[in-house]
């Protein structure tokens, strides 16, 4: 018997003693430092706070959200261990928004010389918020990256981006992609962000994707995700699934006041309006404000007794969308504004759906099905109406266009 003993504090002292040797210790202890980044679009942020919620308080994370900026103004982010990189409020600065993120991380990197790092990014805009860390941080330092879609279901969007061309083997593209990602040659195409986790340790953040194994024509996409790791997300599981802790954190980290909304929507019939990005086009904005007109003084055909709801309506999430808004300001001052970056799906996380949604194509109808929707304004070669069709979220008679409501010369 005191021979074992003797053996196993000897090998306890053996494996101490080699503990502190640093590159054995980096291998067995590798603490990890998370870092979400979105300066682009709001569905990657939402996505990227719902995984930040379930993370431990005590693990280290860096968030840089562009529309969603000062959060430790909501939430004390030194109780979540957490580091905010200040990003502008504005559009268009994605590069100068990832050299920020990246700054932080090389001084986290250096500060924690043995951890290693996931990275939360936008699996759209890889070559400008992925690619410079690759760059920077060596390979035995990313634990995992994360990849979330810039709108929900971009895959039933533009799944026809994501076709492998069949003259290149595997092992050409990911020649391809290597050479991109390290040396900067040749160009980005979108079909390499399916073949990212043969390169790192990825996880796929996708839309409901059983819908990719339901349909043919999204084949191709399945067969280069065969092997990868897919997280589905959908909102109205997420609800059942999170803890009202955790949702309280979500609503302060997105800016929703659950007290107000709940108070204005719980158990109440409740209209909710969702404004276009027109890029200026004045014809298409009078448009839509003819539209919710109609609408709201019970003039038009698909919707009687308007009065019977509490309306709200919400400004696309881009600031760049603003022009406009105060013309819809002063035509419906009885109607509630939803803050425009607010995103909509916190609404159903929340359990505060509306009663009925209208308005501009948009990838919140993914989240919705056709008895939540009174109408649907198509765009010009709208890419979303074709799923939503398809899988009967939407009923023909539901799709609509703006030329019915054009100002007529």
């Amino acid at each position: 018997m005191k021979k074992y003993i003797v053996t196993f504090f000897a090998l306890f002292c053996l494996g101490f003693g080699a503990y502190q040797i640093p590159a054995v210790r980096f291998f067995f202890s590798r603490p990890v430092i998370h870092v979400f980044l979105e300066a682009y679009a709001t569905n990657p942020a939402l996505s990227q706070m719902i995984e930040f919620v379930q993370k431990p308080k005590t693990d280290r994370k860096l968030i840089a959200w562009h529309r969603f900026p000062n959060r430790k103004n909501e939430l004390d982010l030194n109780a979540y261990n957490t580091r905010e990189v200040d990003l502008p409020a504005k559009e268009g600065h994605y590069s100068n928004g990832t050299r920020q993120m990246l700054n932080a991380v090389i001084q986290e990197a250096q500060n924690n010389p043995y951890a290693v790092f996931d990275l939360h990014v936008n699996m759209n805009h890889i070559p400008v918020v992925l690619k410079p860390f690759l760059n920077k941080l060596p390979p035995e330092r990313i634990n995992r990256i994360h990849l979330y879609e810039d709108g929900y279901g971009i895959f039933y969007k533009g799944y026809d981006s994501y076709k492998a061309p069949n003259d290149k083997s595997e092992q050409e593209i990911l020649s391809e992609l290597g050479l991109f990602l390290n040396e900067g040659k040749g160009s980005w195409q979108a079909y390499y962000e399916l073949f990212f986790y043969k390169l790192y340790p990825t996880t796929y953040h996708l839309f409901e994707p059983d819908f990719l194994y339901k349909d043919k024509k999204y084949a191709d996409t399945v067969r280069l995700l065969e092997h990868a790791d897919v997280q589905g997300i959908n909102f109205q599981n997420l609800r059942k699934i999170l803890s009202n802790e955790q949702k309280d954190i979500i609503y302060r980290l997105s800016g929703f006041d659950y007290p107000k909304y709940n108070k204005l929507m719980r158990g109440k019939r409740t209209f909710m309006f969702v404004l276009g990005y027109h890029f200026n086009n004045k014809d298409r904005m009078q448009a839509e404000e003819n539209l919710l007109k109609s609408l709201y003084d019970g003039s038009s055909q698909y919707l009687k007794h308007p009065e019977r709801f509490i309306w709200f309506y919400k400004p696309h999430p881009s600031y760049s969308a603003a022009t406009g808004l105060d013309q819809i300001r002063k035509s419906f001052p009885d109607m509630i504004e939803v803050p425009a970056q607010i995103p909509f799906e916190v609404f159903i996380l929340a359990g505060l759906k509306p009663t009925f949604t209208a308005g501009f194509s948009s990838s919140l109808f993914y989240s919705l099905n056709s008895r939540d929707v009174l109408i649907y304004v198509r765009r010009p070669g709208d890419k979303y109406q074709p799923f939503l069709t398809d899988t009967g979220r939407l009923k023909p008679e539901q799709v609509i266009s703006y030329k019915h409501f054009l100002n007529k010369k």
